[in-house]
């Protein structure tokens, strides 16, 4: 398949990467009262997509790149990921991200990594979180770092747009319109992902990390995360 079909693909909302469960701690922050109105959603939204690219697109770029060093991110991103909640998302993700794109996808990179990511084939357990996985798929179908970092931030944007609606912060034109207002941003934040390493991570929005802590115990909840 040429790398549009598979980008899109991918990026298409029938594809079964288990986001859809998750509202990267949007869910969290609303209840928290740190989106006030619809309104404030694009600022919301803008610091999570610049959290996205300082703090999780640079593993995506450093597996892509070298998917070898897999083991080492895959250490690393679990050591950076603090929040419980966001550490258990990201595994959970990642582990739906591998499990569909090895079942849809038959390019013997990702079904080789799919089978020695298994728990009874791996000498250790594999955290297999989103952002390395990610990066290792992005490889094995032939896409550059760049173009996996842009569908990365492209689908971190789109899950929390989608969680926005389903929670009733916006209607479907007013998220759209959102999404469209920041795509315009990505790209410069692609840019600068691709000038950070692992080591450069950072943590750019901890207030919004401090809510998503909150998750679990929230009265009632539509997401997962």
């Amino acid at each position: 398949m040429a790398p549009d079909w598979l980008i899109w693909q991918i990026a298409d909302s029938t594809f079964p990467a288990g986001g859809f469960a998750h509202s990267g701690g949007l869910e969290a922050a609303w209840q928290a009262g740190l989106l006030g109105d619809a309104s404030e959603l694009a600022d919301l939204l803008r610091s999570f997509l610049r959290q996205t690219a300082h703090g999780i697109a640079p593993f995506v770029a450093a597996t892509c790149d070298h998917p070898s060093r897999f083991d080492h991110v895959d250490e690393v991103c679990n050591a950076v990921l603090s929040n419980h909640v966001a550490n258990r998302a990201s595994r959970s993700q990642g582990q739906a991200f591998l499990a569909a794109a090895s079942r849809v996808f038959i390019q013997p990179a990702i079904s080789d990594f799919a089978a020695a990511s298994r728990p009874s084939a791996a000498v250790t357990r594999r955290c297999l979180h989103f952002g390395p996985v990610f990066g290792v798929v992005a490889a094995g179908l032939g896409l550059e770092a760049p173009a996996a970092c842009s569908l990365f931030l492209f689908l971190s944007l789109r899950s929390l747009v989608s969680a926005a609606v389903r929670l009733g912060i916006v209607g479907p034109l007013q998220g759209q319109s959102v999404q469209t207002m920041l795509s315009r941003e990505a790209d410069d934040l692609v840019r600068l992902a691709m000038h950070l390493t692992i080591d450069d991570v950072a943590m750019t929005t901890p207030l919004f990390d401090l809510a998503q802590a909150t998750h679990d115990r929230l009265y009632s909840r539509l997401f997962q995360s």
